[in-house]
């Protein structure tokens, strides 16, 4: 009904679509956010990696920013989608307010650090 119009309004339809279920809708956050920075340069970009991530992920495609982790069990550790680390810079990481290669190793240890515990 044309009520998305500011860069928040955007934002705030990218991170539903995210929440979808399926290939389309994730493509469709992305278009969103892709919309919300084209409104407003200094929004944060976080989202646009992960909803890109996520998108590249349900294809078949691997991720490229490294914000999708999944388990292939309940109990197992977390484990991250197939990822083509070449494709982006952490300085680019950076400014889409992802974690650089290093911070990520890290963050998958941690995030395992309780498993089974």
């Amino acid at each position: 009904s044309n009520q998305v119009l500011t860069a928040p309004d955007y934002e705030n339809a990218a991170l539903i679509f995210q929440h979808g279920a399926d290939s389309v809708a994730y493509k469709m956050a992305v278009k969103m956010m892709e919309k919300a920075v084209e409104i407003d340069l200094n929004i944060d970009r976080w989202l646009l990696a992960a909803a890109t991530d996520r998108y590249l992920v349900s294809i078949g495609k691997p991720q490229i920013y490294g914000t999708q982790y999944y388990k292939e069990t309940r109990e197992g550790p977390f484990l991250m989608c197939d990822f083509d680390k070449t494709k982006i810079t952490d300085e680019e990481r950076r400014k889409f307010n992802v974690p650089i290669l290093a911070e990520q190793k890290l963050k998958l240890i941690e995030m395992n650090r309780n498993i089974g515990n």
